[in-house]
């Protein structure tokens, strides 16, 4: 069907706003079937929360993710009589990209060995003092290299199982959708903080490259 958005009439713009409610719009919308203002704030705000590009037009992304239903029981989107659910689609990236985003910051770290080892043979107090902040930086990020893996494992698991029933049981792959968001934002996290860390060991990498020899 066609995108939903300011101006847009019928009864696909009441099945929209039915959904909205039920999905928690606030302030709760008038089910008039004409899309104005609060409806397109209401769409806003259900795209925000849902990960999707918040532009206040209803398109499919939009209606898979409200997963359909309006007061009488007919699913957004769906025409005349009978019941049709609106199938729920993978709305965040692809964990296959994350795993190559993790393994190019790995390539980034290489040759932090060396500098590692170089460090811990300082005698100087300057050397020591940036070979204990070289350490903190390099522990954290293998510790935090460890939850990564073990978070892109765990978003590549749950890809496989939305496949499975992407086309057949909405209700499940709506929860497993809503289990890889959780895990997505925590992704997102941990590479923030991976990314820190390298930052932290990159300092440290050029102030003891300036120190006399």
């Amino acid at each position: 069907m066609a995108n939903l958005k300011v101006g847009s009439k019928g009864s696909a713009v009441t099945a929209l706003q039915n959904a909205l409610n039920k999905a928690g719009a606030k302030p709760k919308l008038v089910a008039d079937g004409a899309f104005g203002k609060k409806t397109a704030e209401a769409v806003k705000a259900f795209q925000k929360k849902s990960g999707l590009k918040a532009d206040g037009i209803a398109g499919k992304a939009t209606m898979a993710a409200l997963g359909g239903g309006s007061g009488g029981g007919s699913a957004v989107g769906s025409s005349g009589g009978g019941s049709k659910t609106a199938p729920i689609k993978w709305t965040i990236e692809e964990p296959d990209r994350l795993v190559r985003n993790v393994q190019d910051e790995l390539r980034n770290t290489r040759g932090y060995d060396r500098l590692y080892d170089e460090l811990s043979r300082g005698t100087s107090k300057a050397e020591r003092d940036l070979f204990d902040e070289y350490h903190y930086h390099r522990s954290v990020h293998n510790q935090v290299g460890e939850r990564l893996r073990d978070a892109v494992k765990y978003l590549v698991q749950l890809r496989q199982k939305f496949r499975k029933v992407e086309g057949s049981d909405p209700k499940a792959a709506k929860r497993i959708l809503a289990d890889a968001k959780a895990a997505y934002d925590e992704y997102n996290e941990l590479m923030t903080r991976w990314a820190e860390c390298i930052t932290g060991m990159q300092s440290v990498n050029k102030r003891y490259q300036k120190l006399p020899a």
